[in-house]
C-alpha cells in the first residue's frame, strides 16, 4: 500500500472544472463516491458525523469478520486522489452545503435507524447498538440465554458476537419464516451454526415476560409483496428462555435530509435511483436502498460518478475475452487430458486434486461427491481439477462444501435447528460421481463409528 499510493494521480478534469461535490457520510458508499470522483479530477469533501471513516463496516461489523487495519487501508486508498475529510461534522441541511459553494451533494448516510420486532411486552436491544458496544469493548451483561430476532446477515453477526461474550451459554436465532426464506447468505448461517448458535424457524416473537420469550408458532401461507410466503399464526405458542432479546429486524433510513430538500421517497425512506429528482442532489448506498451490501454501495457510487463527471467504467471492456472464444480460454488455463498417466501437457486440467494456488485452477472443474459411509445421507463436495501437471497432482486436501444436518428442535417441536459438522475427523469417505447439484438434507439414519478412518479418494 505504501508503495502504491504515492504513484496514484488524478485524471484531468473531464467536465467544465466548476464541479465541487460534498458527500454526506464516510461509509463505503461515501468513500467509493469520493474515490471515483477525485480520480476523475473532481474535488470532493466528505462530511462524517463520527470521529473516523468506515461507517457500519468500521463501527458495527465484528473484528473477526473484517480487520480494522483492512478498513483503514481501504479508506486510505479512497482518499489517495485528494478527497478532503471533515470528521465530527454532522450535516442537517443540504441547502447549507449548497450555500457553501458545493454544486452537488451526495447523501450517503447509511441506514442507522433501529428496527422493531413489535413485542407487546418487554424490552428489546437494538442490534446496531449492541454490535457497536461490543466492538468498542464495552462490558455487556446479557445473561445466559440470548435470543436474536431476525435472519439477515446482521442478525448472524449479532448471534456470533453474543456467543463469544462471557456469561452467555445459549444463543438462539428466532425467525418467523423458514431457512429457505431467510434474507441472510446461507454461508453466514453456516458460520453461526458452527459457532454453536441455534436456529429456530417458524416462530414469531410475541412478548417478553421476565426471562421468558413467548412466540407464536407460524406456518407459511401465500406469497406477499416481496415474493416470500407470508407467515401465518397457527394458534399455538412456544416459550423460550431469554435473558436478553436483540432485535435485528430491518434497520431504517433517516429521511430528514430528503424531506428538507424536497426529495420524494417511499414510506421506508428508499429512493428509486441514485438521482433524487432534485437538481444537484444524489443518493448512494443503504440510505437509498435500505440495508444492503458494500458491493451495492460501490455500484451506487459508480453510478453517481458517471452522472456527475461522465466517468467511463468500460474503458477497458474491449480488452476482455469475448464470449464464445473457448479455445483462447483453454490456451490460457491449460489443456484437457483424460489419460493422466500418459499426459505430456504441463498444465493439465484433469488431474485428480485441487491445486495449491486457486489462481491456477480451472473455472470449469469437474466435481466429485464424497459420501459419508456412516451417514449415507450426508454428502460433501470436492473439486477434482488441477492446473498443474499430473505428476504433482496430489497437492492438497479436498475442498469441502459444508452441508447442514437437520436435527431435533430445542423449541418444543415447533421449529428446527441446523447444525454443521466442523471437522473431517468425524467422517468416513467414499467417492461417487455427482448426480445432482443440490446436496441432500435428509436426517441421518445411523450412529457414528467410534474410530473414524480416512481412505484417500483414488485418482
Amino acid at each position: 500500500m505504501t508503495a502504491v499510493l504515492p504513484k496514484l494521480r488524478a485524471q484531468a478534469v473531464a467536465n467544465d472544472g466548476e464541479r465541487n461535490v460534498a458527500v454526506i457520510g464516510g461509509g463505503p458508499a461515501g468513500l467509493a463516491t469520493a474515490f471515483f470522483l477525485t480520480r476523475a479530477g473532481v474535488p470532493v469533501t466528505i462530511f462524517e458525523a463520527r470521529d473516523s471513516l468506515g461507517g457500519v463496516v468500521r463501527h458495527v461489523i465484528p473484528e473477526f469478520r473484517i480487520a480494522s487495519d483492512d478498513i483503514s487501508h481501504d479508506a486510505e486508498l479512497c482518499l489517495a486522489f485528494g478527497a478532503k475529510v471533515q470528521l465530527n461534522a454532522r450535516v442537517d441541511s443540504i441547502d447549507e452545503l449548497k450555500a457553501q459553494g458545493f454544486t452537488d451533494v451526495v447523501v450517503a448516510t447509511g441506514a442507522w435507524m433501529p428496527g422493531s420486532a413489535g413485542l407487546g411486552e418487554g424490552a428489546e436491544l437494538d442490534v446496531l447498538e449492541f454490535l457497536e458496544a461490543a466492538k468498542k469493548g464495552e462490558k455487556l451483561e446479557l445473561g445466559e440465554d440470548v435470543v436474536v430476532i431476525g435472519a439477515g446477515n446482521t442478525a448472524m453477526d449479532a448471534a456470533r458476537v453474543a456467543k463469544r461474550l462471557a456469561g452467555v451459554k445459549n444463543v438462539r436465532l428466532v425467525y418467523r419464516r423458514t431457512k429457505k426464506q431467510m434474507p441472510a447468505d446461507e454461508e453466514e448461517l453456516d458460520f453461526a451454526l458452527a459457532d454453536g448458535v441455534e436456529f429456530c424457524e417458524l416462530l414469531a416473537p410475541k412478548a417478553l415476560n421476565g426471562a421468558v420469550l413467548t412466540c407464536d408458532v407460524t406456518e407459511l401461507g401465500e406469497p406477499d409483496a416481496s415474493g416470500r410466503r407470508s407467515p401465518v399464526a397457527t394458534g399455538e405458542t412456544v416459550e423460550l428462555p431469554a435473558t436478553t432479546v436483540i432485535c435485528a429486524v430491518g434497520e431504517g433510513i433517516d429521511a430528514s435530509l430528503y424531506d428538507a430538500a424536497g426529495v420524494e421517497h417511499d414510506r421506508r425512506g428508499r429512493l428509486a435511483a441514485t438521482s433524487t429528482g432534485v437538481e444537484g442532489v444524489w443518493a448512494a448506498g443503504d440510505c437509498r436502498r435500505g440495508p444492503a451490501t458494500v458491493v451495492e454501495a460501490i455500484a451506487d457510487a459508480a453510478e453517481v460518478a458517471r452522472a456527475i463527471a461522465g466517468v467511463d467504467f468500460n474503458k477497458y471492456a474491449d480488452c476482455n475475452e469475448q464470449a464464445g472464444r473457448e479455445d483462447t480460454c483453454y490456451e490460457r488455463k491449460g489443456s484437457l487430458c483424460r489419460d493422466k498417466r500418459n499426459c505430456t501437457k504441463t498444465r493439465c486440467l484433469a488431474a485428480a486434486r485441487c491445486a495449491r494456488s486457486a489462481a491456477t485452477c480451472a473455472p470449469t472443474a469437474p466435481t466429485w461427491q464424497l459420501r459419508c459411509r456412516a451417514w449415507p445421507s450426508i454428502r460433501w463436495y470436492m473439486s477434482t481439477a488441477c492446473a498443474t501437471s499430473a505428476a504433482t497432482a496430489p497437492c492438497s486436501a479436498p475442498t469441502r462444501r459444508v452441508v447442514p444436518i437437520r436435527t431435533s428442535s430445542p423449541c418444543s417441536g415447533a421449529s428446527r435447528t441446523w447444525r454443521t459438522p466442523r471437522t473431517r475427523a468425524s467422517w468416513l469417505w467414499t467417492r461417487t460421481t455427482l448426480k445432482s447439484a443440490s446436496p441432500a438434507r435428509s436426517a441421518p439414519s445411523r450412529s457414528m463409528p467410534s474410530t473414524p478412518v480416512f481412505p484417500r479418494p483414488s485418482a
